[in-house]
């Protein structure tokens, strides 16, 4: 749940940290909100900015690392889409062995969840459940 909104319920066993950069509440320490005054107005205070700072100027002025950044940037959104499709798979599967568990027909499976006759005689063989159902 949410600690500022007991209403919100997040219900995903991780822990989030929502951050603004035009919150006024007194929370966090002196280095986040030098890290958040950077992101809204560039205004560099702080050990921890100044790094930061100085690393984005190097990146923005060095092709290298641009370049270096811009590979990493295209890896990072790579494997982000590669685990938001393991997520949507993993997600109809559980749909598909639920469904199975319930013992509704392969056909009607096959049609909610657009997996193979071949997919869903696998996972229902893997829970043990009749896959003979037609």
């Amino acid at each position: 749940r949410c600690d500022q909104d007991y209403n919100l319920k997040l219900n995903d066993g991780a822990v989030k940290i929502f951050l603004s950069t035009k919150g006024t509440a007194d929370d966090v320490s002196d280095t986040v909100k030098n890290f958040l005054n950077y992101v809204d107005s560039g205004i560099v205070s702080g050990k921890f900015v100044k790094e930061l700072d100085e690393a984005v100027r190097v990146v923005k002025t060095n092709e290298k690392a641009r370049l270096e950044f811009m590979t990493y940037q295209m890896a990072l959104l790579e494997s982000k889409l590669e685990g938001e499709e393991r997520g949507r798979k993993a997600g109809i599967e559980s749909v598909a062995r639920n469904m199975i568990i319930k013992g509704r027909p392969l056909e009607e499976i096959r049609e909610f969840t657009e997996l193979s006759l071949e997919k869903i005689k696998e996972l229902a063989q893997k829970i043990k459940a009749p896959a003979n159902r037609q």
